[in-house]
């Protein structure tokens, strides 16, 4: 049993979910989801690099020891120590980021994130698009780390299971007609055509950089009471469902 904070395996996963450059550098994140683990081992024990775990976890030890998965048990301490949460579940599982090649992306419905600068949102978004079949989403500006522990908590897991590509603009996003949401747009998003390939452009509450968006048609969700504008990710679930029905 681990049992030290400063067990190598430990600090990476302590690392892991702390810093988003280390992230990036590994090409790695983190998964403190038990089910979620369950059904990755089950599914796609290819991706997990190693597990560990406290002695509670009697499952995963079992499913990882059939898919022949390095795991590691752990004390309560270093649980806490590693954890993103306060009161952790005491499982961690250490995921490779999928590579993703743009061009063999294949989808008719697509969402773009425009400079979303919270996780819970942005894992929010993911869940959804999951839900709905959205087949990719993208990042555009300066938008937040998709595999921040909060957003990974927020996708409740399907976090492999969407492409996510990040892209400086718009303009580097072909083979889509654009729709972008505004509340000040004339059409409605019931009024959306169901074109071949469509991919609708979420940005956050303080807007668009129009000049980057030039020429995309807007959309908009038709409120009532004076409202005025939505959490972007109730905004992807309202879109998703109404595109999607």
């Amino acid at each position: 049993m681990i049992e030290s904070t400063e067990n190598k395996k430990i600090k990476f996963i302590k690392k892991l979910n702390s810093q988003t450059k280390f992230r990036k550098k590994e090409k790695q994140f983190v998964l403190e989801n038990k089910q979620a683990i369950l059904e990755l081992i089950k599914n796609r024990p290819n991706l997990i690099a190693f597990i560990v775990i406290t002695d509670k976890h009697i499952d995963i030890k079992s499913a990882a020891e059939k898919k022949r998965i390095p795991f590691y048990i752990c004390s309560k301490t270093c649980a806490y120590y590693m954890s993103s949460v306060k009161e952790p579940m005491g499982c961690f599982a250490v995921i490779e980021q999928a590579t993703i090649n743009p061009n063999e992306i294949n989808t008719t419905l697509a969402i773009a994130l425009y400079n979303i600068k919270s996780p819970s949102n942005c894992g929010a978004i993911i869940r959804n698009a999951h839900a709905f079949g959205c087949g990719a989403i993208y990042l555009i500006g300066s938008c937040c780390d998709p595999f921040h522990p909060e957003s990974i908590r927020a996708t409740a897991g399907h976090i492999v299971s969407i492409p996510i590509i990040e892209k400086e603009s718009i303009d580097t996003v072909s083979g889509y007609m654009y729709w972008k949401l505004d509340i000040h747009a004339s059409t409605p998003i019931m009024d959306v055509p169901k074109d071949k390939k469509i991919c609708f452009i979420l940005g956050s509450e303080t807007g668009f950089d129009e000049d980057s968006l030039e020429g995309v048609k807007s959309c908009y969700i038709p409120m009532k009471n004076d409202t005025d504008s939505l959490n972007v990710a109730a905004t992807s679930a309202i879109v998703l469902y109404h595109y999607t029905r």
